[in-house]
């Protein structure tokens, strides 16, 4: 966008009329509509008073949207007697932060109703619930946007997202909620449909053969090639995941739904739960916390690091999108900046209530604008993101994983049921992309063949599974590593192929993430520090503390002398371990036990001779002479 362009943007003046009903768009014919029936009820009432405050409160803990959460506006009542043919209360749901209330219509649809307001006493470990750390987090519910659901639906619907469309309500004082601790009268909320099987596992929700949970997608992958990802339709919702900001998106923030094709079980992402949408994370401490916790990072003008910003859903992630080539990312970016046009975002943000929509439409509308033109260079970053170690998944039948490596540094790998069929995984890395290819046979009595005459390409590695397989490297060059601790298992290789055959016991799958401990990359995190001893005085210390993470070795530490400012001594920070070692007076080469210090709060040297000895063997290993 043009500077002039964008200068005359920042002043657009929004038209905030109200929660005007969508209009039909192309995906909206995939999702029943929620209308109400009758004329409506409506109320005064303020999302969340409790989260006013003064200018140092914001300063340290942001200023959040505690505007909008204090801001009283008019409200529908909730008519369970008229609502989508009339509702009755079923259930409390949700888990953590989120109670629901489910409710089920008169046509057997079910609905939810989740609270704007969320309380995360859930969330925090029992010993911490009763503590001031509880207020603390509570006080932090006030970044998420309380109407971003609402904008949400439309910019999904223009996307051709399967997503279901939420409207605002409070609760009614009615004697049907009686006994639902989750339902408390006057609270404001937002209700939709939400996407479930029948007890006659009739699905009447966007036409779906069936639905599934992350976890049982992951376990229907793995059972049978003929379960497939729309590994496009999954790309599109994450880009728009990006586009507005939207942190939170890890494993159960998802629903599958299956369409069958051609013999074929084509599954669907539906996302779901918008609740960090437009997130603001603002505030001196908050800024702090994200060095450590890299997922909490806010919505703006321009995007933030990718990373960061896709953290929470890496698992699902580096699952379902690795098939996908550098072409079919453009293709999508583009498709998706062509479809959310200004008039679409425009609605969208009229979606909001009319007393939200005056705070804040105009900045709302700006920032989407902004980053959906954007949103091309964003998704550049995202597939080198993704594209640097790539993990193939096969399944438990028997499967063929036929690996070429190609000219110019390419590699191509072709994965297909070992009875003959087509291929259910193809595609061709470049080696300017992608340095490492982990090829995961998992049960079955597979087959793989590696081949090819050019060895520029990136490391293979093939792990074979609980089956008796065969792999055979006849590549006349490259690195290739078999990993297969079988014992009917058989070897082919050629002069530089790796073979482990050790026993190896995978660590535990982490079963609110569904991932295991992270084995590729790197990740850095600051350090700081402050002291006094007699001979050295005041010292102050900053550094950084890194992590490498390899196949099989999750943790292979960091390293390297950190010389920050200071008063009286010359401060060492190094090592995984994050000890802390002060040279105090003498020589650097004849230092003392005495003279070396070890900060209480980094402490993990057990005694200061230990600590001295540490010090003089990375002297040695970085090179310092005295």
């Amino acid at each position: 966008m043009r500077p002039a362009a964008w200068r005359s943007l920042a002043t657009l003046p929004v038209l905030c009329l109200g929660a005007e009903p969508l209009r039909p768009l192309s995906a909206q014919a995939t999702r029943a509509p929620t209308r109400p029936d009758t004329a409506a009820k409506t109320t005064e009432v303020v999302a969340g008073a409790h989260y006013a405050a003064g200018w140092f409160h914001r300063l340290l803990l942001g200023a959040h949207y505690r505007d909008l959460w204090t801001t009283r506006l008019r409200v529908e009542v909730l008519d369970l007697t008229t609502y989508a043919g009339g509702l009755t209360p079923s259930l409390c749901g949700g888990r953590r932060e989120t109670k629901s209330l489910r409710l089920v219509a008169g046509n057997g649809r079910a609905y939810v109703f989740r609270p704007v307001d969320k309380d995360p006493t859930l969330a925090l470990p029992p010993e911490l619930r009763a503590t001031f750390v509880r207020d603390l987090i509570q006080d932090q519910i006030s970044s998420a946007h309380p109407g971003a659901p609402l904008v949400v639906a439309p910019l999904l619907d223009a996307a051709r997202i399967l997503n279901a469309e939420p409207r605002i309500f409070v609760l009614p004082n009615d004697r049907r909620l009686a006994g639902f601790d989750c339902a408390k009268p006057g609270a404001l909320g937002m209700i939709e449909e939400r996407p479930t099987v029948g007890p006659d596992n009739d699905v009447a929700w966007a036409g779906a053969a069936d639905l599934a949970t992350t976890k049982k997608l992951f376990e229907h992958l793995e059972r049978d090639s003929r379960n497939r990802v729309d590994s496009r339709a999954y790309l599109a919702a994450r880009l728009m995941d990006v586009l507005i900001g939207d942190w939170d998106r890890h494993q159960d923030q998802w629903r599958w739904a299956r369409f069958d094709s051609a013999g074929m079980r084509w599954w669907r992402p539906i996302p779901r739960d918008r609740d960090q949408a437009f997130a603001r994370l603002d505030g001196v401490l908050v800024w702090l916390t994200g060095f450590y916790w890299p997922q909490l990072i806010g919505f703006g003008d321009d995007y933030p690091s990718i990373w960061r910003l896709t953290y929470a859903g890496e698992v699902p992630d580096r699952r379902l999108l690795q098939d996908l080539e550098k072409p079919v990312w453009d293709s999508v970016g583009r498709v998706l900046q062509a479809r959310v046009t200004d008039s679409v975002i425009d609605a969208a943000v009229r979606r909001l209530p009319p007393e939200y929509c005056r705070k804040n439409g105009a900045d709302l509308t700006r920032a989407l604008r902004r980053r959906r033109d954007h949103l091309p260079q964003i998704t550049n970053r995202y597939y080198a993101l993704l594209a640097q170690v790539v993990e193939v998944q096969g399944t438990d039948q028997p499967d063929l994983a036929e690996i070429e490596r190609l000219a110019g540094g390419r590699v191509s790998v072709r994965l297909s049921p070992g009875a003959g069929g087509a291929p259910f995984y193809q595609r061709t890395f470049n080696r300017r992309e992608t340095d490492e290819i982990r090829v995961y046979l998992e049960g079955g009595d597979d087959r793989a063949v590696v081949r090819g005459s050019d060895g520029s390409g990136p490391l293979v590695l093939v792990i074979g599974g609980g089956g008796d397989d065969e792999l055979v490297d006849s590549a006349r060059a490259g690195r290739t590593r078999f990993y297969d601790d079988g014992k009917q298992d058989r070897f082919v290789t050629v002069h530089g192929t790796s073979v482990d055959r050790a026993h190896y016991v995978e660590p535990p799958v982490d079963s609110s993430t569904l991932g295991q401990p992270r084995d590729w990359g790197s990740r850095w995190m600051p350090l700081t520090w402050a002291g006094y001893t007699p001979d050295l005085g005041l010292f102050v210390g900053a550094g950084a503390d890194g992590t490498g993470y390899d196949f099989r070795d999750q943790d292979l530490g960091s390293g390297g002398p950190v010389v920050p400012a200071g008063f009286g001594g010359l401060v060492f920070g190094a090592g995984k371990d994050g000890v802390l070692y002060v040279l105090g007076k003498g020589n650097f080469g004849k230092t003392k036990a005495a003279d070396i210090v070890a900060s209480p709060f980094f402490l993990a040297a057990p005694t200061a001779q230990e600590a001295a000895a540490e010090l003089l063997r990375r002297r040695d290993r970085w090179g310092i002479t005295s």
